[in-house]
């Protein structure tokens, strides 16, 4: 079953919502609490109560109890898919993507500058890495917003300390349209970092809290329809319309971003292995909970291991599959 955070649902307005009557002070009624009839023993009184803040519930005559989705299943007979969406949809949003909460904005920083001397013209180390791997330079350029480093470059940390950033393709992450992060992909091959990410600490939203290409949906498909992939060359391989997660561990606030662009279909196609194939699997199960179809790509065994090495054949067959 998919897990939640309950923290920032609204309980009133999800049982308003589902026309439950339920009452907020007087006999059975505890401090923090609002109590309705019980739908586990029929009880013609209030004595079924529901924790405004840890969000689960017990009948003081049966005993039954357990969380808020145990509750709202048993209230409707939906499906878990069904009472997800209805849990979502009554969720307050404590991870502001679109800027319009001041509170959210002073509590986070509201600008982040790249590494220093970045440039938009590629060196022939750069557009030699990128012919190496069948990228499509010109391609990336324009939906990507890609940067470039020579020799000298660095950023300045907000402890004071400066960090290398030579050498390196320079790749902005947009969220909303606004520079919320960046990483960094190393093209001499000799770096410890083959990616080195703005700290933490000086970007507006955490990396994993960040899906990369979040803005392009459909630029190359369906605005309705992505495919999930790892990382920001996936990305690159496929184009728009996939979004990149930074990895096979995702984020409750990842989940949150992408059930706002109210996607209907989705595919998730991770690099080729027992462990990615297993969090695809949950993570196609965590997504399904508000996107009415996903589907899980796997690579067959003599394809490419992972999406950012596919072929044009390749690439093209799946286009035609998602629908771009």
């Amino acid at each position: 079953m998919t897990k939640f955070n309950y923290d920032n649902l609204d309980v009133l307005s999800l049982l308003d919502s589902l026309n439950v009557s339920y009452v907020t002070s007087g006999k059975n009624v505890t401090e923090g609490w609002i109590n309705t009839c019980c739908v586990f023993c029929y009880d013609n009184s209030t004595h079924l109560g529901v924790n405004l803040s840890s969000k689960m519930f017990s009948c003081w005559i049966c005993r039954e109890s357990g969380s808020i989705f145990k509750l709202v299943k048993q209230l409707t007979g939906f499906d878990n898919r069904t009472v997800g969406r209805l849990i979502r949809e009554h969720t307050k949003d404590g991870f502001n993507y679109n800027f319009s909460s001041e509170t959210e904005q002073k509590a986070r920083k509201l600008e982040i500058q790249l590494p220093t001397r970045c440039s938009e013209k590629p060196l022939k180390i750069h557009k030699e890495y990128l012919k190496s791997r069948g990228f499509n330079r010109k391609e990336i350029e324009l939906y990507f917003d890609i940067k470039y480093t020579g020799q000298i470059s660095s950023y300045l940390r907000s402890d004071g300390k400066r960090s290398n950033f030579s050498y390196r393709i320079i790749i902005p992450i947009y969220m909303n349209k606004k520079l919320v992060n960046f990483t960094a992909r190393d093209v001499t091959g000799l770096a410890e970092e083959r990616y080195k990410n703005c700290p933490n600490d000086d970007a507006i939203f955490h990396t994993k809290d960040c899906i990369y290409g979040y803005d392009l949906a459909g630029k190359g498909t369906s605005k309705d329809v992505v495919v999930f992939v790892e990382g920001p060359t996936d990305v690159w391989r496929i184009g728009p319309g996939a979004f990149g997660i930074f990895g096979l561990k995702y984020t409750e606030n990842q989940l949150k971003a992408i059930y706002k662009k109210e996607i209907k279909k989705a595919f998730t196609l991770f690099d080729k292995g027992k462990r990615e194939k297993k969090i695809a699997e949950l993570f196609a199960r965590e997504i399904g909970s508000f996107i009415p179809e996903v589907n899980i790509i796997e690579f067959d065994e003599d394809d490419s291991d992972d999406p950012g090495s596919m072929t044009k054949k390749q690439v093209n067959e799946l286009r035609a599959i998602i629908g771009g």
